[in-house]
């Protein structure tokens, strides 16, 4: 049975739930022996050194979106998996610019260290998959997956109201801003 070993930043994130929380039951029913662990913060060193154990029986380790920790760790983590895959949705390289600070290449940097540790890259988007090619590691696009039978595809009233367009926001507090790039198509809508 093959074990993948999924190293997460937050089981709350929305990119944590959708792109492998949700998955598990069914990878599970497929066969695999799927562990998941929350990768420990950069400080706490004994959480890290406690994950190697499962990182070295572990078939495939999977690392959503970290880009930032030391690089003993990633010396480690290459060490010890048999096979690293990297997972992003996001601009990870670029995040600074929508902390609205400006571009350093520092971001791009540490993104580019965990390309080079990966030996499979799994990209969200087109877009975010071109800067993972240069590496010349195999590159697999997969957007996020919407679980459709979550959804009853029906008009709900909303406030009683029949015909009410619902949006609703996957996203966070970190990139809630991006909204507004729409908001004014959505108040038309309203």
């Amino acid at each position: 049975m093959t074990q993948v070993m999924f190293l997460i930043p937050h089981p709350n994130r929305a990119s944590s739930r959708l792109r492998v929380l949700n998955a598990i039951p069914a990878l599970d029913q497929m066969g695999f022996n799927t562990v998941v662990r929350m990768f420990p913060q950069d400080r706490n060193v004994a959480g890290f050194l406690r994950l190697l154990p499962d990182v070295k029986r572990a078939d495939v380790v999977l690392l959503q979106k970290k880009i930032h920790f030391a690089q003993w760790k990633k010396l480690a983590l290459r060490r010890l998996a048999r096979r690293i895959v990297f997972d992003y949705d996001d601009a990870v390289m670029f995040v600074e610019l929508t902390q609205g600070r400006g571009l350093t290449g520092h971001n791009l940097v540490h993104f580019c260290s965990v390309m080079e540790l990966s030996d499979v890259i799994i990209a969200g988007n087109p877009f975010l998959a071109d800067f993972a090619i240069a590496n010349g590691k195999p590159v697999h696009i997969l957007p996020t997956p919407v679980d459709l039978s979550r959804y009853s595809g029906k008009s709900t009233p909303l406030d009683g109201k029949p015909g009410v367009f619902r949006v609703g926001w996957v996203g966070s507090r970190g990139n809630l801003h991006e909204l507004e790039t729409v908001a004014s198509s959505l108040r038309r809508l309203s």
